[in-house]
């Protein structure tokens, strides 16, 4: 299904693979925009210790961050 949000919000921040925009949620009360990343199951990643590279994940817990503001909502 087309999502115009997901893709304005792709194009504009540039996830790099195998991040992808998931959900993109405006609260116009609270002046606040959600954008939620993620990748697919299965991914590899480099070992952030050693470096070796194909690692499977160890951390999935959900953690949000702060981005610079869109217009005039917090991101």
């Amino acid at each position: 299904m087309f999502d115009p949000a997901r893709v304005l919000f792709t194009r504009s921040l540039g996830p790099i693979e195998p991040w992808t925009i998931q959900d993109v949620s405006l609260n116009v009360q609270e002046q606040r925009l959600d954008i939620t990343l993620d990748y697919p199951s299965g991914t590899k990643f480099a070992c952030p210790a050693c470096g070796a590279p194909d690692c499977g994940v160890c951390d999935t817990e959900e953690f949000t961050g702060r981005h610079l503001n869109y217009f005039e909502h917090a991101t």
